[in-house]
């Protein structure tokens, strides 16, 4: 069976991963904190994600990708500062499909291609197969990033679950890489 995984949060509190709104409510100091990720790219936080009738930061973002590959992958870019982190290891039949979507992120440079309905397909748990790889494309951005003494973004190129509510990850297990 393919999980879905979700980086542990460095102060986690509580036993839901909720989205960037619902933390801005309960715990804005962490949600101030975990913002800058998104940093210098704040319109992407707003972004609206018409299959789910919200915006970027009211989704929690997932990926089917196994951590192991990616941190396989940013480290033979040369990037060897890459930290080992905790993952939660999430099976795909504990979230609702019907508050799932899968943004492809095939779009270019331009960020308005971002939020066309071709960049997004229906969630089902038996297509994770096909985005449990990393992208060349991520492979190549890594490349380029790494070779230019930037900290490339983890997730740049590749497919995002994004699901659309609060998820139980209390009996979820909890891998280091």
């Amino acid at each position: 069976m393919n999980y879905l995984y979700h980086i542990v949060p460095e102060n986690m509190k509580g036993n839901f991963l909720m989205p960037l709104s619902e933390l801005k409510k309960h715990y804005p100091k962490l949600y101030n904190k975990e913002i800058k990720k998104y940093q210098g790219r704040k319109l992407v936080m707003t972004t609206f994600i018409r299959p789910l009738n919200c915006k970027w930061y009211e989704v929690i973002h997932l990926t089917a990708v196994h951590p192991l590959k990616i941190k396989k992958a940013i480290n033979k870019s040369g990037y060897s500062s890459f930290i080992t982190l905790k993952w939660y290891k999430i099976s795909p039949k504990s979230i609702n499909p019907e508050k799932t979507t899968i943004f492809l992120y095939k779009f270019k440079k331009d960020l308005s291609q971002m939020i066309s309905p071709d960049q997004f397909t229906y969630f089902s748990p038996s297509k994770l197969n096909n985005y449990n790889q990393i992208p060349k494309r991520t492979i190549n951005y890594y490349k380029k990033e790494i070779s230019k003494k930037r900290k490339p973004l983890i997730f740049h190129f590749i497919p995002h679950i994004l699901y659309r509510g609060k998820i139980n990850i209390k009996n979820c297990e909890v891998i280091k890489v």
